[in-house]
């Protein structure tokens, strides 16, 4: 008994993390991140599901890349275009794939589960420290999702920071976060 009780504990209180969970991301961050480069929150349908879908974090090179796949684009100024105009039209941010390989781009690399630990691990931090941490050389943040961390990590760092309303991007050269606009942080 006492068993389930636990279980049922640990999942009301995730589903209360998660309630609880401020979500700053915008659509005009979508917006800036598929035109200027960065992560991107989306909903993933999954495949073979009546409808059910996640909340997912992917590079924004990531998700062109998939509607390119998907829509049998171009690889061409007029192909991205157009897969950039694909991504814009969906308001909701909801996207299907049905192409498997389109779909492998954007499925996530985290779990659930994941996610909730990274969660719960940034919520001791201020967004302006944060910020701070994104900058520094070594900071909680990047330890997260150093080489030890299990796979999709630095996507699920990306999915929080995101939610709490900073645009991160990675660097191509160290694959360490930082924040795309540390300047026009929100008060």
């Amino acid at each position: 008994m006492n068993r389930y009780l636990l279980v049922g504990l640990a999942t009301w209180t995730m589903l209360c993390s998660a309630i609880a969970t401020s979500d700053h991301y915008t659509h005009e961050m979508f917006v800036r991140a598929l035109k200027q480069g960065g992560y991107v929150l989306i909903r993933l349908d999954q495949p073979g599901t009546k409808g059910q879908s996640r909340e997912v974090c992917v590079p924004e090179t990531g998700l062109i890349a998939a509607i390119h796949i998907e829509h049998h684009l171009d690889y061409d100024a007029p192909g991205r275009e157009r897969a950039l105009q694909i991504a814009l039209a969906r308001k909701n941010r909801t996207f299907s794939f049905t192409n498997t390989k389109a779909f492998n781009i954007v499925k996530p690399l985290y779990t659930p589960s994941r996610l909730a630990d990274i969660r719960r691990e940034l919520a001791k931090f201020s967004d302006s420290e944060l910020v701070s941490q994104l900058q520094a050389i070594r900071s909680k943040v990047h330890d997260l999702y150093s080489h030890a961390a299990p796979e999709g990590s630095r996507e699920a760092v990306a999915h929080v920071l995101l939610q709490r309303g900073i645009l991160v991007d990675e660097d191509d050269r160290s694959g360490r976060l930082y924040s795309v606009d540390p300047a026009n942080l929100r008060p």
